[in-house]
């Protein structure tokens, strides 16, 4: 009052100079004007005593009239307390006390009562928090948040959040809790810890490019009816959607025939699409144990810890398009399909069972299973683990391009049992690069006889119960561009099972190796070179020669019958040996050459009827083919080349003993000795050979025997290398 009181007298006293010299001439006249309308309209004394005196005149009198006139009737700041129930109820006002007082807001304790979030039962206005009271207490305008943070559980809210852009700098907790409207967190950056471990969304939870410094926790047995979004986020710490505490042996515990666990943790639901796109996390993404029935999108992800996919269900595709893993992808026991307690996965999409790659049921195979797992493209720093998996209604894992760092592990007789794969599945490794694969056939018990590629195998529990088959690869596989530096698991293994006896892993040579290659129905030269490179560098170089051997005569058959995929599928398996076993494992369904018996439709028959010169080029190459591979097994069997050599030696001495002139005065050894020396080029073993002339038909054997000469000279080089240097190997 006393400084309105100052400013009013001044205004009083230095108003007429002030006008003059604003207005000029005129400055009289406006201020008997003012002081006319002051009057008219202030009939009160004091301060506007004057009739000079007019707010519009100072900006000192524009305050004053704010002062009197409108700060009055503003309502009063609210304090740091809730003033009354007309504020808040009393379920807001308990809250609130309890969360300034540092304790957690329990309303399952409160009440004597949890409730579930996922069922509507037990939730009524005792539990009920405003979307209002939640963003004032949260932003800290209610009470200054003690150290321990917001911490709410068992709290039911109806109306929509809305926190976009907001800064949380204490630690916030909303677990077991219900949300009946969506929620809005996008580009809020969060200080710390941020969980809504084991709640309920009914609406969308909105978190695009949220930032936070702590660890995200949505995990716990939360659910989510709506999209979960988290584009483009970043946490700072770890991004859990799963239990707190869980281990591998929960996820494989149905595979061993002992069920499922009583106390197993609740699975975190996602009824719509679970939004990952361009998150980054600097520790771990857990996602185990959560059940997506729609499709989880992480492309560009980055995730510099381990992402954890264990035991997780899913229903659509799982996208992770260049996402970068700085340690391991661990997948045991990834579910696409139905996982049963005697160890079987079922199909979702029919009822039949799928044990491995044999399909055991009686209905019509309808298709329709499109899930795939798209990570193309990916770099992950040390291993991708995938075994115990039910992979029934998984149409294609897509790994092209990728980069492991360390091994693609696929099971070990100590990490089973291995893969149930569908009978559809495709795994796509075209141009991956991996350093080592580590995988297992089927683990068979000792005394079970088990054939060499493991397909027959009947695998067998820790107790001895049998379980249905399993193996690590699946039927169909694309190879081209694929490289590794090593094969581990290829050699028998055993190991003591206790009462049970033994597992057994049964050695895998050259058979299932080509049976695995074969697998690729799109023949490329490549990744039969990059087994037999590697198989040379791990000392078993017979067994590298088989699989180029193999190759080329894949080659041979291609060059009269590769004129169409059909054509080249059928060669594939006929040439592989592996035609009884595409005839019994079905999948996918083999064109119509590809299911004929090799001895019932031989090279020639195969022959398409074209004519012209395209059929000429053809018939070329197949000679050439044959002819190399009669005379030394395309240089992968050099004793079929010393037996022609043998061979050719005996014809050419008795031509020349009985046939030629000369030869009928010689004795037999005689004959040998030139047919030698006519078959190795270069050396001259006689000078009385150079003097020997023959005439007629059989002078060209003669001619003809100096051109082998050539090619069995090779032949000795070759076999000479490959001793020599498997011993110095």
């Amino acid at each position: 009052m006393v400084l309105m009181s100052v400013l009013a007298w001044r205004q009083d006293t230095g108003s007429t100079g002030q006008g003059k010299r604003r207005n000029g001439v005129n400055g009289g006249t406006q201020g008997d004007h003012d002081g006319k309308a002051a009057s008219q309209s202030t009939p009160a004394r004091g301060i506007f005593a004057s009739g000079r005196f007019w707010p519009t005149r100072s900006i000192a009198g524009v305050l004053v009239l704010l002062c009197l006139v409108v700060l009055p009737m503003l309502p009063a700041r609210p304090s740091r307390a809730l003033a009354s129930a007309a504020t808040a109820t009393a379920t807001e006002a308990w809250a609130q006390e309890r969360i300034c007082a540092g304790d957690p807001a329990d309303f399952n304790t409160h009440l004597s009562a949890v409730a579930d979030p996922r069922r509507t039962e037990g939730w009524d206005d005792r539990r009920l928090l405003g979307s209002r009271f939640l963003v004032a207490l949260i932003s800290g305008d209610l009470c200054k948040i003690p150290a321990r943070g917001v911490d709410i559980i068992g709290a039911w809210v109806r109306e929509p959040i809305d926190l976009q852009g907001a800064n949380i700098a204490a630690q916030l907790r909303i677990r077991g809790s219900r949300f009946d409207a969506p929620v809005q967190l996008d580009r809020v950056r969060a200080e710390k810890l941020l969980s809504f471990a084991g709640s309920h969304f009914a609406g969308r939870l909105l978190m695009t490019e949220i930032a936070i410094r702590g660890s995200l926790f949505l995990g716990d047995g939360a659910s989510f009816d709506d999209k979960v979004v988290l584009w483009g986020a970043s946490v700072d710490g770890q991004a859990s959607f799963s239990p707190e505490s869980i281990d591998r042996e929960d996820f494989i515990r149905p595979l061993h025939g002992g069920g499922q666990a009583e106390d197993k943790p609740q699975r975190t639901r996602f009824a719509d699409t679970l939004d990952m796109n361009g998150i980054r996390v600097t520790r771990i993404l857990d996602l185990r144990n959560v059940d997506a029935e729609k499709d989880v999108l992480l492309d560009r992800a980055r995730v510099d810890g381990d992402l954890r996919l264990s035991g997780a269900h899913f229903g659509g595709a799982l996208s992770m398009d260049s996402i970068k893993v700085g340690e391991s992808v661990e997948a045991w026991g990834i579910i696409w399909g139905n996982q049963e307690k005697d160890g079987s996965c079922t199909s979702a999409h029919r009822d039949r069972k799928i044990y491995s790659n044999v399909t055991q049921d009686d209905a019509t195979n309808t298709g329709g299973i499109t899930a795939e797992w798209r990570f193309y493209y990916a770099s992950v720093g040390v291993n991708f683990y995938l075994t115990g998996a039910c992979l029934a209604d998984l149409a294609t894992l897509n790994l092209s391009g990728s980069r492991i760092g360390g091994q693609l592990f696929l099971g070990s007789i100590d990490h089973y049992p291995a893969n149930a794969w569908g009978e559809r599945s495709i795994l796509i490794l075209r141009n991956a690069s991996i350093g080592k694969i580590q995988d297992t056939p089927s683990i068979a018990l000792t005394g079970v006889t088990a054939t060499s590629s493991g397909v027959a195998a009947t695998s067998m529990s820790p107790t001895g119960a049998p379980m249905p088959k399993r193996e690590s690869w699946p039927l169909r596989l694309e190879l081209d561009g694929f490289t590794y530096a090593s094969w581990d698991g290829l050699d028998r293994q055993e190991r003591p099972t206790g009462s049970a006896g033994r597992r057994v892993i049964p050695a895998r040579g050259d058979p299932w190796l080509i049976e695995w290659l074969a697998r690729d129905h799109s023949y490329s030269r490549q990744p039969y070179e990059q087994l037999a490179r590697v198989m040379t560098t791990q000392g078993k170089t017979g067994v590298g020669n088989d699989l180029l051997f193999t190759s080329q005569e894949i080659e041979r058959c291609i060059a009269v019958d590769g004129s169409t995929s059909a054509g080249i599928e059928s060669c594939i398996l006929r040439r592989s040996g592996i035609i009884d076993l595409a005839q019994a494992n079905p999948a996918p369904p083999l064109s119509p050459a590809a299911k004929t018996e090799p001895s019932a439709k031989t090279d020639s028959a195969a022959m398409d009827t074209e004519s012209g010169p395209e059929r000429e080029q053809q018939l070329l190459d197949y000679g050439v083919r044959t002819t190399v591979w009669l005379l030394n097994g395309y240089g992968y069997r050099p004793l079929w080349s010393m037996g022609w050599f043998m061979v050719l030696i005996m014809i050419g001495s008795v031509l020349f003993r009985y046939r030629t002139e000369e030869g009928r005065q010689r004795t037999i050894w005689f004959a040998t000795e030139y047919t030698f020396d006519t078959l190795l080029p270069a050396v001259n073993l006689c000078k009385e050979f150079d003097s020997i002339r023959i005439d007629g038909p059989i002078r060209y054997y003669f001619i003809a025997l100096k051109v082998l000469g050539y090619v069995f000279v090779a032949t000795l080089l070759q076999v000479f290398y490959q001793v020599i240097g498997r011993s110095i190997t």
